[in-house]
């Protein structure tokens, strides 16, 4: 029985894609381990949209191959996702030792693949565009317990001017609407209760028949699910009909990921977003409309090629103006392949460190101050595992602040501080009282041991 290892670099679909590589091995008899040093497969699991990334794969891959001792049989070594596909066969010319290279569209036959290389010891390349497979439904491990990653689609048709997605991971195929909800409602059979819809532009999946307001009603209709969350949207995309959805449906969460980039329309043309600031601004207002203290989290590139000082306070402006939840600030770096990069680079490093320090300033005042209005009120909390100190317990709200509950309660009540009492909890909706709140973490009280059960896990 071979044992295999996996790490993983980048985004969400990332992960997902890791989780299905150990379904799918598992299912083939191999073992996953959580040490390298046990493992006679490794996989590196990379993500090419950002340079960091690609360079911490490719460190954690040296490293990995270092620890490995030389006196024993040297494990396989896998480099698998984005940049496997973007690179192709310069990895094995870079990196002598790795013997697979498999883009995220041939991760499906990544079995057969390793019992070649045993077989032949001849080096595997798997990159080219499998997407029929998306249609089917394969085993995936998921590393959480309560709460699961599910893939609707793969692929980008947007083409934005710095990202390397629609080349790495191909046009845009959505799974089918059933296979979908077969897969969620195995997964409530197993005991999670939450999902998040995964695509790179959610927005946009259609199966022919069924789009993504039809699929998110389909799938909070499912008895036993507390909650529905999905990633990524594109605003280009966000219509009044899934807003409408957003704000009515009740399992779906109060959370909504809507990557601005930039508040420069000049820059938002230069990137080919298809939308402007007054747009994105005015879907900003139509989501909190739509549904009460929704979050709204997003993504911003700063230094993009022939941003100015003026298009960079453009971007502050509406961060201010937005007020959102959690931003995620990015320095611009070239990706070759995507058009930007055919454009000079002409924001210098030390710039955009500025640029990107202002805007995290910016942004963690606004998140202090939306999270501290949170304390005195009471809040609903899916209970996803113990505290490290191992005493209390661990959630998140439906806006995703992560949320810390204090166990303890009155002195004249019986107490409910054992690991054994407290995991009981695990996977129920509670109510919450905040108490302190820190920009993104809250703290809170909940007399849990006077709740019962039956009481605190339903369907909605």
């Amino acid at each position: 029985m071979l044992k295999f290892f996996i790490t993983t670099f980048g985004c969400q679909m990332n992960i997902y894609d890791s989780e299905l590589m150990a379904g799918i091995l598992h299912e083939q008899g191999f073992q996953q381990v959580f040490e390298p040093k046990d493992a006679g497969l490794i996989i590196i699991n990379t993500c090419s949209v950002r340079k960091h990334a690609e360079e911490r794969a490719f460190a954690n891959l040296w490293d990995l191959y270092h620890l490995t001792p030389k006196t024993a049989k040297k494990p396989i070594f896998c480099v698998a996702g984005c940049t496997a596909k973007k690179m192709g066969e310069e990895i094995f010319r870079k990196y002598p030792f790795v013997d697979l290279v498999v883009s995220p569209a041939n991760i499906y036959g990544l079995p057969k693949l390793v019992n070649t290389f045993k077989k032949t010891r001849q080096k595997q390349l798997a990159i080219k565009n499998q997407a029929s497979y998306i249609k089917k439904n394969f085993p995936v491990i998921h590393a959480n317990k309560i709460k699961a990653l599910v893939t609707i689609m793969q692929g980008c048709n947007n083409y934005c001017a710095y990202c390397m997605v629609p080349y790495v991971r191909g046009a845009e195929i959505s799974r089918p609407l059933k296979n979908i909800v077969a897969e969620v409602r195995g997964l409530v059979k197993k005991g999670y209760r939450e999902v998040t819809l995964l695509g790179q532009n959610v927005n946009s999946y259609h199966d022919g028949k069924n789009d993504f307001t039809d699929l998110l009603k389909k799938i909070s209709s499912l008895p036993g699910l507390l909650r529905v969350r999905f990633m990524t949207n594109h605003p280009k995309d966000m219509s009044g009909t899934l807003i409408k959805a957003i704000g009515k449906l009740d399992k779906v969460c109060g959370h909504v990921h809507l990557p601005l980039q930039s508040g420069s329309d000049r820059i938002l043309k230069a990137m080919n977003r298809g939308y402007t600031a007054a747009h994105f601004l005015q879907l900003v207002r139509k989501l909190r409309q739509a549904k009460q203290d929704i979050a709204i989290t997003t993504d911003i590139i700063v230094g993009f090629p022939g941003e100015t000082k003026k298009d960079f306070q453009k971007t502050l402006s509406l961060v201010k103006q937005a007020k959102f939840d959690a931003a995620f600030v990015f320095k611009y770096s070239p990706r070759p392949g995507t058009t930007a990069a055919e454009l000079a680079d002409d924001v210098s490093a030390a710039e955009k460190q500025q640029r990107l320090e202002k805007i995290n300033q910016a942004q963690q005042d606004i998140a202090r101050k939306l999270s501290q209005s949170l304390i005195g009120q009471q809040v609903e909390v899916l209970v996803e595992d113990l505290a490290t100190d191992g005493k209390n317990l661990f959630g998140k709200t439906a806006g995703y602040r992560t949320v810390i509950i204090d166990a303890s309660v009155a002195p004249n009540q019986r107490p409910a501080t054992s690991d054994q009492q407290l995991s009981l909890y695990i996977g129920q909706l509670i109510p919450v009282k905040i108490i302190t709140a820190k920009n993104w973490t809250l703290y809170g009280k909940s007399a849990i041991n006077r709740l019962h059960r039956s009481n605190t896990i339903s369907s909605k």
